[in-house]
């Protein structure tokens, strides 16, 4: 999925559509405990699992997977460390995470995209999209992936929320997009 809609309001109310079954996501936690505390009770805590990154995390969502509980993994951020691949994203190469083709092959599991959209006031409207036909290679099934994204950006672009440097260090584009360039100037110095 990516970060379109809003995230919180579709895991509970799909932990709300499915009861019995208890759907995980992939989250970090909040720098504030209060707004920590105020998202996880609305998650629903007793039918979403959230999985917060870092060590364990990998083995943690294989298990989940594995027993056949949805995983949900918003997968449009600038990864700067971990398994990572640069994919093409508009035409773009940009790094993407390749944890949905890890751990599709390693439990084995179905990719389907998914997000929701803000569709008229105080309604929100779920989509989950056909299963994704993965390809052999960790670069070939990220790529199919951020396809999809790209595909519901295309369709939705005024929700889509991208509040970060996903395109930093693209050897597609000019080093230093991201950096403030003082009045005048206009050569562009690459990132080392």
């Amino acid at each position: 999925s990516l970060h379109m809609g809003c995230y919180d309001l579709w895991l509970r109310a799909l932990s709300l559509r499915l009861p019995g079954l208890r759907i995980a996501a992939v989250s970090i936690a909040q720098n504030s405990a209060l707004l920590q505390s105020w998202l996880s009770e609305r998650r629903n805590a007793d039918a979403v699992e959230i999985v917060a990154p870092g060590p364990g995390a990998a083995l943690r969502a294989v298990r989940i997977l594995r027993s056949g509980r949805p995983l949900i993994l918003l997968n449009d951020l600038y990864v700067h460390v971990g398994r990572r691949v640069q994919v093409p994203l508009f035409e773009r190469r940009c790094y993407t995470s390749a944890g949905p083709a890890v751990l599709a092959r390693s439990a084995p599991a179905s990719i389907l995209p998914c997000y929701v959209i803000r569709d008229a006031p105080d309604h929100h409207t779920l989509r989950i999209l056909p299963e994704l036909e993965l390809p052999d290679g960790e670069a070939a099934v990220t790529a199919i992936c951020n396809t999809a994204l790209e595909g519901i950006i295309r369709k939705h672009p005024e929700q889509w929320t991208w509040a970060h440097r996903r395109f930093r260090y693209s050897p597609d584009l000019p080093g230093g997009i991201y950096r403030p360039r003082a009045r005048g100037i206009t050569d562009v110095t690459p990132d080392p």
